[in-house]
């Protein structure tokens, strides 16, 4: 989901409400100061939990950025894996989610569903890296009463609580170590790993900032504030997600400086994802379509993710004035949410379907879900 188109076009459309309300008698006025001031308060309290937070945040995906990048390093070696590269990679997860119960150890992750139901998408990662299991059927339990809120569907929660029975399941079976040592192996998988898990680490907790504010205030929208409420709300926190994406931007783009697109893409997709995903966000125009352009042909032969090219294209094509091409990104009409001006309408399906996305309509239906139906 796009957070700043959401943005953008609640701001279009409550400019228009408010030049009609200025003309307006008193009660009304005060009515939409009111609602100004709850949107405020709200949005101080998103900022608060979201400093009180951070660091857990950036280590969940810190550690699903790692946990992936283990996977992508021995998906060439099939399973199971040499006994020594298995006692290798078994020995760095475990300190993946040791880093991981350490950190959420000093919070109170109960309260914080509690608090803001857009922290939903945190806690998934939680359960999923680090909590133990009386933890997780705790926050499971929770979560069932929110679902539809911050982004928690019910496919995604009974997904979870499927994946959270294997790992019990699992976690009594004998591991299948026979297959032999293979030196080799273990040469190349460490060589790798420690070329580029810096860099894994960084664009992890990168998109542990990026994600969790923009899921703390997304989580909002599901409660039905009025346009005035909500408008406060993104107003008094744009500071806050501007200064963190310039920030991510930053040091994305330096990372592309150092060693080039194509040199990140070939050590990891995850890299390259990750760099995408915070330009896409935080960039500027220029470097969004500096960067398109590297992604493109890559996108388009299907090495790399068609639903970020997407994402990225439709958004500069919108920056720009311009029709989009895959229906990603929305507006506000008449004070309903809607799939912004599309290229051609017969072929938007098509056009989405060749980069792996699914029908335009039910993309809008769930953005209505997520961000509510009107704007």
């Amino acid at each position: 989901m796009n957070f700043f188109c959401i943005c953008t076009l609640f701001a279009t459309a409550m400019t228009g409400i408010h030049g009609q309300t200025d003309a307006l008698s008193g009660p009304v006025t005060i009515e939409r100061q009111a609602g100004e001031r709850e949107g405020r308060q709200r949005a101080a309290e998103i900022a608060a939990i979201y400093w009180e937070y951070e660091v857990l945040a950036e280590t969940l995906h810190e550690a699903e950025a790692e946990l992936g990048f283990l996977n992508d390093l021995t998906s060439s070696l099939g399973r199971p894996l040499p006994v020594n590269v298995a006692e290798r990679v078994h020995s760095l997860r475990e300190n993946v989610l040791n880093r991981v119960r350490t950190a959420a150890d000093r919070q109170d992750v109960f309260e914080l569903l509690d608090r803001a139901p857009g922290a939903a998408n945190l806690l998934v990662r939680y359960i999923r890296y680090g909590a133990d299991f009386e933890t997780s059927q705790q926050l499971l339990e929770q979560m069932s009463d929110n679902l539809g809120s911050g982004g928690l569907y019910p496919l995604m929660y009974d997904t979870l609580a499927e994946q959270l029975d294997n790992r019990q399941r699992d976690r009594h079976a004998e591991p299948d170590t026979t297959t032999p040592a293979d030196e080799a192996a273990l040469s190349a998988f460490n060589t790798s790993y420690a070329d580029w898990i810096d860099q894994i680490r960084l664009l992890g907790r990168l998109e542990g900032r990026d994600n969790f504010t923009r899921n703390l205030i997304i989580g909002q929208f599901g409660l039905n504030l009025t346009p005035d409420v909500r408008e406060a709300l993104i107003e008094a926190n744009r500071n806050l997600i501007d200064t963190i994406d310039a920030e991510n931007t930053l040091v994305a783009l330096a990372l592309v400086d150092e060693y080039g697109f194509d040199q990140l893409h070939a050590a990891s997709s995850r890299l390259t994802g990750s760099i995408t995903g915070l330009v896409h966000h935080g960039g500027t125009t220029e470097e969004r379509r500096t960067l398109l352009t590297a992604i493109e042909p890559l996108a388009l032969s299907g090495q790399y993710s068609g639903q970020q090219y997407a994402l990225m294209y439709d958004r500069l094509a919108k920056r720009e004035g311009r029709p989009q091409r895959y229906g990603t990104q929305s507006e506000c009409v008449g004070g309903r949410l809607e799939i912004y001006t599309l290229e051609n309408e017969d072929l938007v399906d098509d056009w989405r379907d060749q980069v792996g996305l699914g029908p335009v309509q039910p993309y809008l239906a769930l953005l209505r879900q997520t961000y509510g139906e009107t704007c």
